[in-house]
């Protein structure tokens, strides 16, 4: 799993490449953690996110409800087998999945 980070302003896009799961989410989680500092948007482009288990999920809920509102937090480009876990799970509905570039 690759992660990497950039800020804009108030805004941090993690940019995934890889698999979240198990093995990689404390390391993922931690780094997006601390860099967290003054942001009040995170947005998620899963282009590259190859697999997400219930792990990957968990991080995902977990910093949603870490930065407020539903908008706060964006995940776009999504695969269509994570789209597939995200829509079984009932996770498409409380994340704010945006679809394409």
């Amino acid at each position: 799993m690759t992660v990497n980070t950039r800020k804009r302003g108030e805004t941090l896009t993690v940019m995934l490449d890889g698999a979240l799961n198990r093995t990689t989410c404390d390391a993922v989680e931690e780094r997006i953690t601390s860099e967290m500092q003054g942001i009040k948007k995170l947005v998620f482009d899963m282009e590259k996110l190859s697999f997400i288990s219930s792990a990957g999920l968990r991080v995902l809920v977990k910093l949603r409800k870490q930065v407020g509102e539903r908008e706060n937090m964006e995940i776009c480009n999504v695969q269509p087998d994570v789209m597939n876990i995200f829509s079984v799970t009932g996770l498409a509905e409380y994340l704010n999945i945006r679809q394409g570039k």
